[in-house]
């Protein structure tokens, strides 16, 4: 589900609110 998604990339990421930046780039280009 999209929830340990999610824990992997907080994980992945140093910073939550990174990822939130890459998730809002990410939607826009695509």
């Amino acid at each position: 589900n999209g929830f340990s998604d999610v824990g992997r990339r907080r994980n992945y990421y140093s910073n939550p609110i990174e990822d939130a930046i890459l998730m809002s780039l990410s939607s826009f280009s695509g």
